[in-house]
């Protein structure tokens, strides 16, 4: 019997054991997943900013005097 209860004792520390590593996976994950969230966020932030200022019309040019300039808007 006693042999019986030092066996169980051994394979419940190896599950806990396990479960331990299982809970330290999950947190590593769950973390490496918002950091890797918050980088693309922030590159993406940057991209737009870039984007916003390069294609942003120059403000010496002539103002054109509308959307439909050169088009017909009636007959």
């Amino acid at each position: 019997m006693h042999f019986h209860m030092t066996a169980v004792s051994k394979i419940s520390s190896v599950a806990e054991h396990f479960k331990g590593q299982s809970v330290m996976l999950r947190r590593w994950l769950l973390s490496l997943v918002a950091r890797m969230g918050l980088i693309t966020l922030g590159l993406c932030c940057c991209l737009l900013l870039l984007y916003l200022l390069a294609c942003r019309p120059a403000s010496h040019s002539k103002q054109q005097p509308g959307l439909w300039s050169g088009g017909t808007t009636s007959k």
